[in-house]
Parts: C-alpha cells; structure tokens; sequence
C-alpha cells in the first residue's frame, strides 16, 4: 500500500506476525515476486473438486471479479477441517447458483449459518 509519501508498506496481520515472531513497527526485508497463480491465492482441494463437479457453479465463478474470487477462495482455505472446506465450498456453489452468481455476502453467510446447523 502506499504510504502518501512516495513508499510502501505492507499490512501482515496478527497471525501472521505471531507465527514470524514479529514485533508491531520492526522493519524487515522482504522479497516479492509475481504472483502467477490462476487466482492470485492458493486453491483448496475440497473447492477445486467442488468446482469441477458443478459446471454451473464453475460458470459463476468463473464470471465473479478476480476480487471476490479471492475472497471466497479465503473463506474455504482458512478453515484447517477438511470436511469443514467441503461443506464450505458446498453452501457456495449452492448460493451462486441459488443467486444466479450475484455474489450477496449477508446471504452466504446465513447460509453457512444454516448449513452448521444441520
């Protein structure tokens, strides 16, 4: 990000700066290369697979910004549960479709509701 003054900075949140043991406002060096993944994040497997099973959600997602892309590839790969992904990347697929991909956060995430307390 920029910093308004011709710099750069880079946000690492919590988690990130525990598990490097980083204190907040350390300088460190670091090196950035390209990404060159086909959504600019690692894909889960349970969501990869999910995808590839439903060709109509695969469609959807496929129209989806890059952004929101990202976003829902986040939602399934911070869960550590496998069956968890999976039933993630499930009430996905189910609400693109459901929703004619018109991506509606507040409704997912109702769904995910839903799909816990089953």
């Amino acid at each position: 990000m920029p910093n308004g003054n011709g710099a750069y900075f880079i946000n690492l949140n919590k988690e990130i700066r525990k598990s490097l043991k980083l204190e907040v406002g350390l300088e460190v060096d670091v090196l950035l290369q390209k990404d060159t993944s086909k959504y600019g994040m690692p894909i889960a497997e349970e969501f990869e697979i999910a995808l590839q099973q439903d060709p109509d959600a695969f469609i959807y997602f496929e129209a989806l910004t890059p952004g929101k892309q990202r976003n829902l590839l986040h939602l399934v790969n911070k869960v550590k549960s496998s069956d968890i992904r999976i039933k993630k990347a499930l009430v996905i697929m189910e609400h693109l479709k459901e929703t004619s991909g018109k991506l509606d956060f507040k409704l997912l995430n109702q769904r995910f509701k839903e799909a816990n307390q089953r």
